[in-house]
């Protein structure tokens, strides 16, 4: 092999590597979009489940203080 070749192979695997590269970037970054909604939904849901316990809590609060319940069944 020439250098000439040599020069040619280094060159596609170069441009290869290039592109690969190229295609790699294109995946993280449609991953990093897909993480960035998945974290936002994430944090609705952990909202929504907050208000849904402070609505729970609120609501047995409630029902103990009419029924008077306080201990467990006495």
């Amino acid at each position: 092999m020439d250098i000439d070749e040599r020069l040619q192979f280094l060159l596609q695997s170069t441009e290869s590597l290039h592109a690969n590269v190229e295609k790699l970037v294109e995946r993280v970054d449609k991953v990093a979009e897909r993480v960035d909604r998945l974290a936002q939904t994430s944090e609705s849901h952990e909202r929504e489940i907050e208000r849904f316990r402070r609505a729970m809590r609120a609501g047995l609060t409630g029902w103990l203080d009419e029924t008077g319940d306080h201990a467990g069944g006495e």
